[in-house]
């Protein structure tokens, strides 16, 4: 509305009177008119067709082809006639190069040629053809949304038509308002959303001087109440996870993780298989798959792209539509895979008794380097005897720290002493008995030690007889290891742990409160939660147990998470679920009213078959809620769920989502956010891949279908073609990629045959060098990589018109173009809000090749281009998003999206605060008088409290000044009411931080390095 009254009073009325009258034809327009139109972004435009000024001499522009007409290859129209005498056609961007317009140049032929004549050659009317420019590109500003002043085309439209409608109902409005409470009610809700805020001295000073941000939504559970307490388990009501996506059985070569034959295979299955990990992922969605003795290579970002597709779980993926990168092999079988969290290049892949580290290339899609962990384990006979690998992992905060696990000692390599590409340990620790057997292992966490330079983890060691042993492991600040050499382990009774409240069997009494245990049983499984901080332990025919842990990494308590045996009704399914449990992967915190939970998906066995089932845990201090995760039965045809498959692995990836306002449709608007979704994946025995993704609490694709994006005229010419700076990579350029790429370049008359018949992926991402732009107006001709991003894709094909594939999709495979067949043609594929991101995120563009129209034969590309736009163009980048690059803003599986506790966000206040403002704009209402007491005070109360805040616009400090800009108009009391409280607030501060810091080092004589540390950051905010 305030805008609309801006919109109104700005215009004049011969402005009004001239947008009033009907647009005239190009026809009726003078000659004698200019040539050009100005345009709001102030961009000049022709109103006639560029064959009036260039005649038959070729000059650099902007042209279309219109495949309605046939104006194809070589001919084509400018873009002023592809709006207006082309308009409803099938129009295609060619490119800007050196061109006259056909279409102006043929007029004459046109009808006999059954095409549209040119309506060009005189001047088309200016209000045409500012409709014609400025109606298309406010979609493209609508991107920038109010942030950037970007007008509403509605208001807009309403103000320019109907002016003095819009005076009328706006005096109406002002009426209303000033004997309405509309004020009243909103400065009420402005006054109780404050209310509840902190004052400016109550400050968190250990999290702003340690430089540690407060965790968001009022922090995780507490654990610690929940110590001792029984177990009282619920059924998970709420969504938690949906299924999004599958692959169908045999489309991944998993079966060989737990088909081993023969006795040794048999011993090493029993003891290995609740290890098993074929699968892992990175924090860009990549994935990495165990196939036997070689590591396959995918992305799964695209294939969670389901906003176009059609029923997504029913739909399943074939091998081809997994966006496969490459793969590579390793001279053994492939048990576990673990990607390095601090260096997503390492690779670890361990076996039943052989171990290496994989260096990937800079693509993440093949070997660079393989360097073999020595071992010294005996692949047959010593496994038969129970000596095999049973845990694998990288130390926490090291990319060249390993600790290996076996039955009867520990291995910690150094990678910084590999020679000839082979490492051999540099420090041992063996069982002093041979009488037991580490089964599972774990390492917890990173534990600062001194004055925080140097790093300690602890290995926790689950034996067979269920006793826990912890070794601590400790890097200097060089990133060296402390110990060295040989040690042996003297097990004694093990650890102790308390047990009060647990029920050791099921439906068993609890321990009495008190009581501590150094066993359960037979010891089975070990695993470690990081964002809860939690130990896992498990024994045969026992419930789960979870320990707390203290700062140190000891044991300080424990309670029941799961029992040995849930019920059907507990979990909501037809049969029952038991341990152990395995596969465990955290999702995260959410939030239920008011409350935090823990989210954890883990994998038990079914009472009646066997079968593995997936569940899904939530809890806190208070409860532990459980659900099963299954695939709706109409959906699971085709996916291998027979009496004898399991589950070989499981991993976790998240990826920007966008929610409300026009989330729907892929497009950040006013009204949407961007969130991270946490993704849920598991690989089965029989060859099939099951991907879960958290319920957001909305509508997803999978109820409804969306409509495609098109391509819109002019959409290209605000791009730049960056196909000159692109890298290939994916299964359709095998290993030669440059080759690839000059075949596939447009000046190149070459075309490039997909390697296989079913179809395959290309990949194209940005180099990270400057790229060179071919079709950029008004831009400098080199450009950073990292200051552009991918928009959009064009793909040539039809130079063999029996190998046309039969569709193409970009960024996933619900996002399709049914190809032409026999047709020669470009096609034109714009990327959403949401696909750019996911772009940014992947490091790359995908583009899946389908089948061709003849089975026998492999499909054929003829050229392909991509177009990237800078960053600082796309408002929703600036704002939601850094530049995507490794390790920026990398995957959080705990993502924004929750509901409002009882502390209001400033967003709310800000919100809040712009309809105030804009009611008093409205009304005219500029006098302090105007607001209560309350209302004043709570002003002061915002000032003072964000005196530290920045004033950078939409800031809770920002639109409380403007507001007071508003409703004082007396400059000078505006400015004392401003400084007054900000020094007050800055004041408030200082007292508070020296409370703090007198508090801190009252009784500290000698100051550590930490301490000192602590007090410079006082210094400086001081």
């Amino acid at each position: 509305v305030a805008l609309l009254d801006r919109l109104v009073n700005l215009r004049s009325p011969a402005t009004a009177a001239q947008a009033e009258k009907m647009p005239q034809r190009a026809s009726e327009v003078s000659s004698n008119q200019g040539a050009c139109v100005k345009l709001k972004s102030g961009e000049e435009v022709s109103r006639t067709c560029s064959f009036v000024e260039t005649g038959e001499g070729f000059t650099e522009q902007h042209w279309y082809n219109c495949y309605t007409c046939g104006l194809l290859w070589d001919k084509g129209c400018c873009s002023l006639c592809a709006r207006v005498c082309h308009k409803g056609h099938d129009i295609g961007y060619s490119r800007k190069s050196s061109f006259f317009c056909d279409c102006g140049a043929e007029v004459a032929t046109a009808i006999s040629e059954n095409r549209t004549p040119c309506q060009c050659l005189s001047p088309v009317s200016e209000d045409v053809v500012r409709e014609l420019y400025e109606y298309g590109s406010r979609e493209d500003e609508s991107e920038a949304g109010q942030a950037q002043g970007a007008p509403d085309i509605f208001t807009e439209l309403i103000a320019q038509n109907f002016p003095s409608e819009c005076k009328g109902s706006l005096r109406s409005l002002v009426e209303k308002a000033k004997t309405s409470k509309w004020r009243e009610s909103i400065l009420l809700l402005f006054d109780r959303c404050y209310r509840t805020a902190p004052g400016p001295g109550v400050r968190d000073f250990s999290a702003l001087l340690s430089g540690s941000a407060p965790r968001p939504n009022a922090g995780s559970p507490n654990l610690e109440p929940r110590s001792a307490e029984p177990l009282e388990l619920k059924r998970l009501e709420e969504a938690s996870m949906v299924p999004i996506r599958a692959a169908k059985a045999s489309a991944l070569q998993s079966r060989m993780v737990s088909s081993t034959s023969g006795n040794a295979g048999h011993i090493r299955k029993a003891r290995n298989d609740l290890a098993v990990q074929a699968i892992a992922a990175d924090n860009r969605g990549r994935l990495f798959i165990a196939e036997s003795s070689s590591v396959l290579f995918c992305s799964a970002i695209p294939a969670v792209n389901v906003r176009y597709a059609e029923s997504p779980p029913s739909t399943h993926l074939i091998r081809s539509q997994l966006n496969i990168l490459g793969s590579e092999s390793v001279k053994f079988p492939i048990h576990g895979l673990v990607v390095c969290a601090e260096n997503n290049r390492h690779l670890l892949v361990r076996g039943a008794a052989k171990a290496c580290v994989a260096i990937l290339s800079e693509g993440l899609d093949s070997f660079e380097r393989v360097i073999e962990l020595k071992l010294n384990l005996d692949g047959s006979s010593e496994c038969e005897s129970g000596e095999c690998l049973v845990e694998c992992d990288w130390m926490p905060q090291s990319e060249l720290q390993i600790v290996a696990v076996c039955g009867t000692v520990v291995h910690v390599f150094d990678l910084k002493r590999t020679e000839n590409d082979s490492c051999n340990a540099t420090t041992h620790y063996a069982l002093a008995y041979e009488d037991v057997r580490v089964v599972s292992a774990t390492l917890i966490g990173s534990l600062s030690v001194d004055d925080g330079t140097a790093i300690e983890t602890k290995l926790a060691l689950l034996l067979d007889t269920g006793r826990l042993y912890f070794i601590s492991l400790t890097i200097d600040e060089e990133g060296n290891l402390e110990d060295h050499g040989e040690s042996y382990i003297e097990i004694g009774a093990g650890i102790s742990f308390p047990s009060a409240g647990i029920r050791r069997y099921c439906g068993g009494d609890p321990v009495p409160k008190g009581s501590t245990a150094t066993t359960f049983g037979e010891g089975v499984f070990l695993a470690y939660l990081r964002q809860s901080n939690l130990l896992l332990y498990q024994c045969v025919s026992s419930c789960l147990i979870a320990m707390l842990l203290d700062d140190d990494g000891g044991i300080c308590g424990s309670f029941e998470l799961l029992p040995n045996m849930i019920s059907a009704d507990d979990i909501g399914g037809h049969y029952g679920v038991s341990g152990p449990y395995t596969h465990f992967q955290e999702l995260g915190i959410v939030r239920r009213d008011d409350e935090s939970f823990y989210r954890v998906s883990c994998v038990g066995r079914s009472t009646r078959s066997t079968q593995p089932r997936a569940l899904v845990l939530e809890f806190n201090e208070h409860s532990v809620s459980v659900k099963e995760l299954s695939w709706p039965t109409n959906c699971s045809a085709g996916l291998g769920f027979i009496s004898s498959y399991q589950f070989v692995g499981s991993c976790t990836f998240s990826c920007p989502y966008i929610l409300g306002g026009n989330g729907a449709e892929g497009s950040v608007s006013d009204g949407s956010q961007v969130c991270e979704r946490a993704f849920l994946n598991f690989l089965s025995s029989s060859g099939s891949l099951l991907i879960f993704g958290e319920d957001l609490g909305h509508q997803d694709s999978l109820a409804r279908l969306m409509p495609q994006p098109a391509a819109k005229i002019g959409i290209f010419e605000k791009m730049i073609n960056v196909s000159d700076g692109v890298v290939y990579g994916g299964d359709f350029v095998g290993k030669d990629p440059k080759a690839v790429k000059k075949k596939l370049s447009l000046n190149n008359t070459d075309y490039v045959i997909c390697p296989a018949r079913d179809g395959c992926t290309l990949t194209a991402g940005l180099q990270t060098i400057g790229i060179s732009s071919r079709s950029v107006t008004d831009r400098k001709s080199k450009v950073e990589d990292h200051v552009l991003a991918i928009v959009a894709v064009r793909v040539l094909v039809g130079s063999l018109p029996d190998l046309i594939p039969r569709e193409i999709a970009i960024m996933g495979s619900g996002r399709t173009i049914k190809l032409k067949k026999n047709v020669k043609r470009w096609y034109d594929f714009p990327l959403t809000d949401e696909e750019i991101l996911l772009v940014m995120r992947n490091g790359f563009v995908t583009i899946w090749i389908s089948p061709c129209h003849d089975l026998s034969s492999a499909p054929i590309i003829d050229s392909v281009e991509i177009y990237a736009r800078a960053k600082s163009d796309l408002a929703f980048l600036r704002s939601e998003m850094g530049d995507g690059r490794p390790g920026g803003g990398g995957s959080k599986l705990a993502h924004p999206y929750s509901g409002i506790g009882g502390q209001p966000s400033s967003e709310m206040l800000v919100s809040v605060i712009q309809s105030l403002t804009f009611l008093t704009q409205i009304m005219g209402q500029n006098k302090m008088s105007s607001l209560s007491t309350e209302s004043r005070d709570t002003i002061r109360h915002i000032i003072q409290h964000t005196a530290l805040d920045s004033d950078e616009k939409g800031t809770l400090r920002d639109q409380t000044i403007e507001l007071l800009s508003e409703a004082e108009g007396d400059t000078v009391k505006r400015t004392f009411l401003i400084d007054e409280a900000t020094l007050r607030g800055l004041m408030s501060v200082l007292q508070g931080l020296g409370k703090y810091l007198r508090t801190e080092f009252a009784n500290v004589d000698i100051i550590s390095p930490k301490q000192e540390a602590v007090i410079n950051c006082g210094i400086e905010m001081f």
